[in-house]
């Protein structure tokens, strides 16, 4: 099946209006930049939220804005752009299978009532999302099976969605991740 959704979009960044919350998915080398940009829409209020692979983008993130707005996390939630203009939901996504885990800003242990409300916000918005008291845990355990499975899809020319539900390549995935 499929769902039109009409987004207000923007190209300009100078055109962006004081926002609320920010969800940075660019490339690692591109987070500060992409932070810089919009730093004009940013208010004191402003999380800034990271689910981007790797290690290093809430850093990079803080040396722009500062360690207090900005929250770090990961998701599995996928899709591909299939055309301009066009996105195709990963199946776990469309399942609403996906999840995404928010930590707290580097600066406090707790989480702030405003990172459990983006939480809730975008499980109600059909992308299950959890709060955490710390989200290392899942940020290096993303990383470490990014480190196996990478390789593996591009040899097998797979997606990870091929390669997670094919039991041969899943038995050699935990054999590569398990040494």
């Amino acid at each position: 099946a499929s769902t039109i959704v009409r987004l207000c979009a923007i190209h300009e960044p100078v055109r962006l209006e004081p926002v609320e919350v920010v969800i940075v998915l660019t490339k690692t080398f591109a987070s500060a930049e992409a932070i810089r940009s919009i730093a004009h829409a940013l208010t004191d209020e402003t999380w800034v939220v990271t689910v981007q692979n790797g290690l290093g983008n809430e850093r990079r993130l803080a040396e722009v804005i500062g360690h207090g707005r900005v929250v770090p996390g990961t998701t599995t939630v996928g899709a591909e752009q299939s055309t301009p203009g066009r996105t195709t939901m990963s199946p776990a996504t469309a399942a609403g299978t996906s999840v995404t885990q928010l930590g707290p800003p580097r600066t406090t242990t707790a989480i702030p009532d405003g990172v459990r409300a983006i939480a809730r916000e975008l499980t109600e918005a059909g992308l299950p999302t959890e709060a955490l008291d710390s989200a290392d845990l899942v940020i290096w355990t993303k990383l470490a099976l990014a480190g196996p499975m990478g390789p593996l899809t591009a040899l097998l020319r797979r997606t990870v969605s091929d390669v997670a539900s094919n039991e041969h390549s899943l038995a050699l995935l935990r054999s590569m991740f398990d040494e």
